[in-house]
């Protein structure tokens, strides 16, 4: 079939908290279910991963806060990072505009498998006294690399299954406003996404889209102690003369402020004023609460199939993925393809076909990477050929 006669096909696939509970007998015929042309909504639920998951690190906000109190200042700026190199998620999906058709569309799941990291600075603000101080954000920024492979499975006669991946490395913004009732920040981002296979009533589609996402990342535990004390005191109430501890420990000038600066960076000694920071606890809590608001748009075509290379990934905030002389390509594709990963220097680093999972792996050839900036897969499919897009590399 010519590209001009391929019939386009969109689809919108909007995540929800509830967990679908919907349990009904497929159809007994597949013949039934026609694709629209125009857009199909599919309602998925995505279970929240848990704290170990997706823990973020704040380093020792507790210090920070401390230090920068001590110092004057008035605001701070804190970076967190989320990283998890094999993140697993699970869900729900159904269609209702299908399930007229099949009410096995109303029954369905999607399943991903993740390579996920963020890197976000807040913009935070100082109030309050030094033995309690009181934590802001006014602003959120930062970077998200994420690379998921997912499929989405129905229960409908033909057991219909749409496949591929889902791709980001960009810039992420935040709602700072939750953070001062709850201690924690919304983020939201658009990723890219690639349907590599179908079956069922999806068989020979392929296609593109988008999926904006967004999730809500808890802090409480980071910020929970936030504040002074368990040192050694000294004084009871009214004005104390701390002139003779700063001539003892040469202070100058003597006033409260240098004392407790002091006295932060000499723990060992017995302090007139308390101090001695406590830790910031270890979260213990679900880090993503929710993954409300979410929308996965597709641009679906009958067509020969795609290819993603899904590793290696650069680092958050990164444009290029490190590789060793041994470090494997990891494709998602269109089942049955040979694809060959060649770099920009025209080395062929190593061929595979993609197995019925829709995965690959290449296996790199010695020296492949010396002197290359980027790789690319290229794959042929019934006499028909398609590409990757190119991965930046930097070899060691």
């Amino acid at each position: 079939m010519k590209e001009s006669q391929m019939k386009l096909r969109r689809i919108v696939l909007v995540p929800v908290v509830a967990v679908l509970g919907l349990v009904i007998t497929p159809s007994p015929s597949a013949s039934a279910v026609d694709i629209p042309a125009e857009a199909l909504d599919f309602t998925i639920s995505i279970n929240p991963p848990t704290a170990a998951e997706m823990a973020p690190d704040c380093g020792d906000p507790t210090s920070l806060f401390q230090n920068a109190f001590l110092g004057g200042q008035n605001s701070v700026s804190l970076t967190c990072t989320i990283k998890n190199s094999a993140q697993s998620l699970t869900g729900t999906a159904a269609n209702t505009r299908l399930a007229t058709s099949d009410v096995g569309f109303n029954s369905g799941s999607i399943t991903a498998t993740c390579n996920a990291q963020q890197q976000f600075t807040s913009g935070m603000s100082i109030t309050g006294s030094f033995s309690n101080i009181s934590i802001g954000m006014t602003s959120l920024a930062g970077t998200v690399l994420q690379v998921c492979s997912f499929t989405l499975s129905f229960q409908d006669a033909a057991k219909s299954t749409l496949a591929g991946t889902i791709e980001l490395n960009g810039s992420v913004t935040g709602d700072p406003s939750t953070f001062a009732t709850n201690k924690s920040i919304s983020l939201s981002f658009s990723a890219k996404v690639f349907i590599t296979t179908g079956t069922g009533a999806f068989t020979g589609y392929v296609g593109s889209g988008t999926f904006a996402q967004s999730q809500t990342i808890d802090l409480n535990e980071q910020f929970k102690n936030v504040s002074s004390g368990g040192g050694s005191s000294g004084g009871s109430g009214g004005t104390t003369d701390y002139s003779q501890f700063c001539t003892t420990y040469n202070i100058t000038p003597c006033v409260m402020t240098q004392i407790a600066q002091f006295c932060v960076q000499n723990l060992s000694i017995t302090c007139p004023i308390q101090v001695t920071p406590q830790s910031a606890s270890v979260r213990t809590a679900s880090v993503r609460k929710t993954a409300t608001a979410s929308k996965m748009t597709l641009n679906l075509k009958k067509g020969a199939g795609q290819v993603r290379i899904t590793a290696p990934t650069p680092a958050v905030g990164k444009t290029k993925a490190a590789v060793k002389s041994t470090t494997k390509i990891s494709l998602v594709g269109t089942p049955k393809a040979k694809c060959v990963v060649a770099t920009n220097t025209g080395k062929t680093v190593g061929s595979a076909t993609v197995n019925k999972a829709g995965k690959a792996t290449v296996r790199p050839a010695a020296n492949a990477y010396k002197g290359a900036t980027s790789v690319r897969a290229t794959c042929t499919l019934n006499k028909k050929s398609f590409k990757s897009g190119t991965l930046k590399i930097s070899a060691k």
